[in-house]
């Protein structure tokens, strides 16, 4: 069995779960007692005690790269890979946009639109059909009618999802109700990911509006 450590980044706070191959074990969203943490070594103790787990035995690290906060991504990410570094284990980053399209696409069979808010009218778009087709940053309608403009019918999640819906009259569009990545996904998923599993010298980054053409498709 193999222990999976996820730490997401996504939402205003941090949530790390422990998973044994693709089963979660535990969710740091359990704990009442965390709400309002911003102590990420707190979520992370916590979730070893209830598992009555140790850091050594820890095989992998999943972290959602965001994009998100910036001060929760950052930090969620750094510590996904000093823990890496001090186990000796791979760290695998996965963007938020396809963690939401990911698990919506499986749901509706059809292209996922995601969002997540930035400054002033900009956002981040994620264009998800089977894989994550597009990533971009920039003001939130230009970038949206460019990515929707040869598609008729499509899921939207993430920030935006009425404001995508009332700017779009003339499109089929499903609301999927989701404002956040589930954290789950990381674990449930992870196999899907193995092949981008970073080991030192390399780290995983945060996405932010400044490298995120280095991700985009």
């Amino acid at each position: 069995m193999s222990l999976i450590l996820a730490i997401s980044t996504s939402s205003p706070q941090f949530e790390i779960l422990l998973g044994e191959d693709t089963n979660v074990l535990y969710s740091t969203n359990q704990e009442p007692s965390l709400k309002g943490n911003k102590d990420i070594a707190a979520f992370f103790n916590d979730c070893l005690e209830k598992c009555n787990k140790t850091p050594n035995e820890i095989q992998k690290i999943m972290v959602d790269m965001g994009p998100g906060g910036t001060s929760v991504v950052r930090t969620g990410v750094a510590f996904a890979n000093a823990l890496g570094y001090s186990l000796g284990i791979p760290v695998c980053a996965i963007p938020s946009l396809e963690l939401m399209g990911l698990s919506l696409w499986e749901q509706y069979k059809m292209p996922v639109i995601c969002t997540v808010n930035s400054i002033k009218d900009n956002a981040y778009l994620g264009f998800y059909d089977q894989q994550l087709i597009a990533m971009t940053h920039g003001n939130f309608e230009e970038c949206l009618l460019k990515m929707v403009s040869e598609i008729s019918e499509f899921v939207v999640a993430g920030y935006h999802r009425e404001k995508i819906i009332s700017l779009l009259p003339n499109k089929k569009i499903h609301d999927s109700g989701v404002q956040f990545a589930y954290g789950k996904t990381l674990i449930e998923k992870n196999n899907l990911f193995i092949k981008r599993n970073q080991s030192f010298p390399d780290f995983a980054n945060p996405i932010t509006e400044q490298n995120i053409d280095f991700y985009a498709n």
